[in-house]
């Protein structure tokens, strides 16, 4: 997170500083590599590499597994 404010000079001085303003440099998280799977007895187990989060913490993952006739995501 960057942290600006500026005020402008003329022959008469310097003016008032700006309000702060807060920019944050960060983009979306890389696409996923491969997930790996594992029959744990009767549970799935998924695994993945941690992502870069390229500036911005990543708070969330989102996985949709696919119906066994294939037709949506659930």
């Amino acid at each position: 997170m960057y942290k600006f404010r500026y005020r402008a000079y003329s022959v008469h001085g310097w003016g008032p500083y700006s309000d702060q303003v807060d920019i944050l440099a960060a983009e979306a998280p890389e696409q996923m590599a491969a997930v790996t799977t594992s029959l744990v007895g009767t549970q799935v187990k998924l695994q993945w590499a941690p992502l870069s989060n390229n500036g911005s913490p990543i708070t969330q993952y989102l996985i949709e597994i696919r119906t066994s006739d294939g037709s949506t995501f659930v």
